[in-house]
């Protein structure tokens, strides 16, 4: 009974949306978070409904359709729902894209989540380098203190050399002293 009344009031929500009612979860999901639907999005998590349930190759993870158009509830209601991302995708897309467009406070919701246990390290290697060297490139100081406080190695070593390096390399010097107090080394 229960769940039919669940389903109903699923059907609803895609009829309030113009939706047809054989519109899959992935969809539904992506059309709220785009149009920062926040009450209707909480309301799908209170139903329990899977939002797990889509096909990578054809939608995108919900965290990072929230990241892209920048909505910070539904972001935060999304790890609150523990929705499942995979380390792969964290740190080599979501993590990187909220470092470049400074969505800091969403960086530090992920990282500081249940859901950032399941990331092997914040330094894992991306383009080559890690995500502390990332933040230092884009010139992203909070970031940077974001990264350091959830466990990034500042003394992990990246072409021959090391953050501290980096950031001095390219005259980041609020970076430096902060590198250097936190017991950053050079090469």
């Amino acid at each position: 009974m229960q769940e039919q009344q669940h389903s109903k009031r699923i059907d609803e929500i895609k009829t309030t949306l113009n939706l047809p009612t054989y519109t899959t979860t992935a969809l539904l999901l992506r059309k709220l978070i785009l149009r920062h639907q926040h009450l209707l999005l909480q309301e799908l998590i209170e139903l329990k409904l899977d939002l797990n349930d889509y096909n990578p190759s054809t939608y995108r993870n919900p965290l990072v359709v929230a990241a892209h158009c920048n909505n910070e509830i539904a972001f935060q209601a999304l790890i609150e729902a523990k929705i499942e991302i995979t380390p792969s995708l964290a740190v080599g897309e979501l993590i990187p894209f909220l470092i470049k467009k400074r969505q800091n406070s969403m960086l530090k919701q992920l990282l500081n989540s249940e859901m950032a246990m399941d990331i092997d390290s914040v330094d894992i290697p991306i383009l080559g380098i890690p995500l502390i060297a990332h933040a230092i490139s884009l010139n992203n100081l909070e970031a940077l203190i974001i990264l350091m406080e959830t466990g990034a190695n500042i003394n992990c070593r990246f072409r021959d050399i090391t953050p501290l390096d980096f950031a001095e390399i390219l005259h980041r010097t609020e970076m430096v002293e902060i590198l250097t107090k936190a017991g950053g080394e050079r090469a």
